[in-house]
């Protein structure tokens, strides 16, 4: 336990030796992230701002601070398909390097990804979706003066040995990483304020039981479903609501991937 706790809080933390000495200074570039493969379409959610969706990733550098809420992050290695719809029905393919905003949203656990409504408008889309495909590279948007950029050997370093075993460690986790994305297909279903109703919830579920199919890990999906139930139950009694529920346990989720990502990469970072 006591390794645990101290290798999450280094993905968590940002170094503080000298701190009161650099607090005029530019804070270093904070990690480059791991996002987690989808296997599949994940179809945004829309409103006057544009279409967004929460994605899980993960932590892939001890060595530099988790990012604050709202950082902004531009992908570094790896594909993101980005394909909308017209109102014809027709599918248009869109750059994500211009077509998506991306920005940090619970630290290293998860990351919003938002099309905007101009651009939604620009192409005539009534609906979008995003597909990340394996071994993607997040790296944060560089700032002027920042203290400590990334470096090319760095990003090269990451976006090949260091992202490979975290796709063996995070990506292809058997158990908890299929319940992190059953629940995040559910989070994206739930108001960010409020409640849900019952029936709404369930049919959250249920389409979330689909997109996994058939043959995904029952130990995973059955992780999900204790978890959900769990949810269910304390947001029937007021607090949490059910979405803050369900991104706790799958951030704990990753918290534990990240772990074992950390012991595995170990000899090489």
């Amino acid at each position: 336990m006591t390794k645990l706790f101290r290798v999450l809080s280094l993905c968590l933390l940002a170094p503080v030796a000298g701190l009161a000495a650099t607090s005029s200074v530019a804070a270093a570039a904070p990690q480059a992230l791991g996002l987690v493969a989808t296997y599949g379409d994940i179809e945004l959610k829309c409103g006057a701002a544009g279409c967004s969706a929460d994605f899980t990733t993960f932590c892939l550098q001890q060595d530099r601070a988790s990012p604050d809420r709202g950082t902004p992050y531009q992908v570094g290695s790896g594909e993101i398909q980005v394909a909308g719809i017209t109102a014809a029905g027709d599918r248009v393919l869109l750059d994500p390097r211009h077509s998506l905003a991306l920005e940090s949203r619970r630290k290293h656990m998860a990351l919003r990804m938002v099309v905007p409504e101009a651009t939604m408008r620009e192409h005539g889309l009534v609906r979008v979706s995003i597909n990340v495909k394996e071994n993607v590279v997040l790296l944060p948007t560089p700032l002027a003066g920042e203290n400590r950029p990334h470096t090319a050997g760095e990003v090269a370093m990451l976006s090949q040995s260091m992202r490979r075993i975290g796709s063996s460690h995070v990506d292809g986790n058997q158990d908890r990483i299929v319940a992190a994305r059953v629940l995040g297909d559910v989070i994206n279903g739930l108001p960010e304020r409020g409640k849900a109703d019952n029936p709404t919830r369930q049919n959250l579920w249920d389409a979330a039981l689909r997109r996994a199919g058939p043959d995904a890990p029952r130990q995973g999906i059955n992780r999900a479903r204790g978890i959900f139930q769990l949810c269910k139950w304390t947001a029937g009694r007021g607090t949490p609501n059910m979405r803050d529920c369900l991104e706790n346990h799958h951030d704990e989720f990753i918290k534990f991937l990240n772990s074992d990502y950390w012991k595995a990469s170990k000899p090489i970072y």
